[in-house]
């Protein structure tokens, strides 16, 4: 959570609040019942990105909450394939295609990139419940690589974060049914399997209510990679 993206983002102005770093904007939610994790992929504003061989394999999506009460970590979404789409790079008007995802061996899940537009997406089934008054602090994960002859060529950066929800079940509506809790670094993906992870601290959640330092977070590590290495 602390320093810049690894990359500026195709499509995405700089200037945005998650244009160029990381951003936490509500911590411990405080009235919602519901909450998922979500990421996204990107192509790298500098890069000229293959136009077919490369695919972004994703797998083990989790989402936690620090529980007050009692004091640890309680895992509330963990499913190994994600669902999404590929919505317009600046999100306008919601606009979104099919992603053309596909099982791959390993069972993870994976999908190609398309110009003009980023790949969004979120844990399969449904929103985790959370006790809105018991929460002291957020992290979400996912793994992710990518694979294809031409992976090697791509320039694709990666991010994670979250979003509370009035409960379970109510659509988006104007929008203010999920506020944001706010989103980690980009980092540039490669062959290699590598967490993506967002946690609500760090540089950017300085003065935001609830937000955990550095030294807070090392006391109660999250657990990083709980449903295994890929």
């Amino acid at each position: 959570m602390d320093g810049p993206h690894e990359g500026l983002l195709h499509g995405v102005p700089p200037s945005w609040s998650w244009g160029s770093h990381p951003t936490v904007g509500n911590a411990t939610n405080g009235a919602d019942a519901a909450i998922t994790s979500w990421g996204q992929v990107y192509a790298d504003v500098n890069a000229t990105e293959p136009s077919s061989g490369v695919r972004v394999e994703l797998k083990n999506m989790e989402t936690y909450v620090w529980s007050l009460s009692q004091r640890r970590w309680l895992r509330v979404q963990a499913t190994v394939q994600v669902s999404g789409d590929h919505y317009v790079e600046d999100f306008a008007n919601n606009a979104s295609i099919a992603a053309d995802w596909q099982t791959e061996p390993d069972g993870g899940i994976s999908s190609s990139m398309v110009g003009g537009y980023n790949l969004h997406f979120w844990p399969t089934g449904s929103r985790g419940s959370v006790a809105p008054s018991d929460i002291g602090a957020v992290y979400t994960t996912y793994q992710a690589r990518l694979i294809g002859p031409n992976a090697a060529a791509a320039r694709y950066l990666a991010n994670v974060g979250g979003d509370w929800w009035l409960n379970t079940t109510v659509g988006y509506g104007d929008g203010t049914n999920n506020p944001g809790i706010g989103q980690g670094r980009f980092v540039y993906l490669s062959t290699n399997w590598n967490s993506v992870d967002f946690y609500t601290g760090g540089a950017y959640g300085t003065g935001v209510p609830g937000a955990w330092t550095d030294a807070e977070l090392a006391l109660s590590n999250p657990p990083i990679d709980a449903m295994g290495r890929p």
